[in-house]
């Protein structure tokens, strides 16, 4: 029988999730609204508003924030070359989990734990301990005609993102930021705004190579397909796993902290299948490419008003720092 929540896509686990998610409270909000304001800061207080929402409390939560990275690499952006262990994204998967890339050292002053998720990486990186293989498995360069991903592959990939969200809460996560590596993200991210909001979007000047993605994702809108459906076409498994997590901190009053690429798209997928999730994330930048667009279309207003990163973390790292402080003044 098919899914109640996502049509042909069967999976109980989601619509277990989906019917879970709740409105954000603006009453917590507003009694956080009391702690800061005297502050007279009201970038710091604008963030805290969003974390009290999110997690139903005046009191804001921020003892063990953590820094998720999902690395994958999509098929649309295959080099037809193989780099080995030079790709770039086994470079710097590598240069994350020995503690050496800038995002490292900004989650050390956010005083934020790293964890790194492989969801499809093309060459994965030997004797790396601290890297957690899930959902992995090739993605195929999609067209008009051929997706990237199957539903099963949709399907489970959710699911994973869904225990790991699980896995990390019951490790005592109180906010998560997102980050993301891998070639294709960008172009996939394209091709998901076009499909959700049409051709219209404006991307600016340095990225319109990816108008051509936006108009293959219009294309599929036309066909009226499913928010899942989209994602299985143009999509990765970084998206979907993150579309999982995304929704199963919404729905356990869990704030997600966004970064670029992937961490948008993968939001305006969940808002798609449950709009109330959207109360739960804050972006840390307007982002590039089609991200802009996603996060307008999400009413999300970023932290930084200026792009920042290329949606590896570090822009979450930096806005996790402002989440800390935050939590710390409403509990003077």
């Amino acid at each position: 029988m098919a899914s109640k929540f996502v049509g042909s896509f069967v999976s109980v686990v989601l619509d277990h999730v989906l019917a879970a998610i709740s409105p954000v409270s603006p009453a917590h909000a507003e009694g956080a609204r009391l702690k800061l304001a005297e502050c007279n800061l009201p970038h710091l207080e604008a963030v805290g508003l969003a974390i009290a929402a999110a997690q139903h409390t005046a009191r804001l939560r921020a003892t063990k924030p953590m820094l998720l990275i999902v690395a994958a690499d999509h098929g649309i952006a295959d080099p037809g070359v193989d780099f080995g262990a030079q790709h770039p994204t086994t470079v710097a998967v590598n240069a994350i989990t020995n503690g050496s890339a800038a995002v490292c050292h900004l989650a050390r002053n956010a005083a934020t734990s790293i964890v790194v998720v492989n969801a499809g990486i093309a060459h994965v990186p030997r004797d790396n301990a601290a890297l957690v293989s899930i959902a992995a498995g090739n993605t195929a360069a999609f067209t008009v005609d051929q997706p990237a991903l199957s539903r099963v592959d949709v399907t489970l990939a959710i699911e994973a993102g869904i225990a790991l969200a699980l896995s990390l809460k019951d490790a005592g996560c109180d906010v998560l930021g997102l980050g993301t590596l891998g070639l294709g993200a960008a172009e996939a991210t394209a091709a998901l705004a076009g499909a959700l909001l049409g051709e219209t979007i404006a991307l600016p000047p340095r990225d319109q190579d990816l108008q051509s993605f936006v108009s293959l994702g219009a294309l599929l809108q036309a066909n009226a397909s499913t928010p899942l459906q989209l994602l299985a076409h143009v999509g990765g498994r970084d998206t979907a796993v993150l579309v999982g997590v995304l929704l199963a901190c919404a729905s356990l009053n869990l704030p997600i902290v966004l970064d670029d690429n992937s961490t948008i798209a993968a939001a305006a997928i969940a808002t798609a299948l449950a709009p109330a999730s959207a109360g739960s994330f804050i972006a840390a930048h307007p982002g590039r490419g089609a991200s802009a667009a996603l996060l307008q279309s999400m009413q999300r207003t970023p932290v930084f008003s200026q792009a920042l990163g290329n949606g590896e973390g570090s822009a979450a790292a930096m806005a996790l720092a402002l989440v800390r402080a935050a939590a710390e003044l409403t509990h003077r």
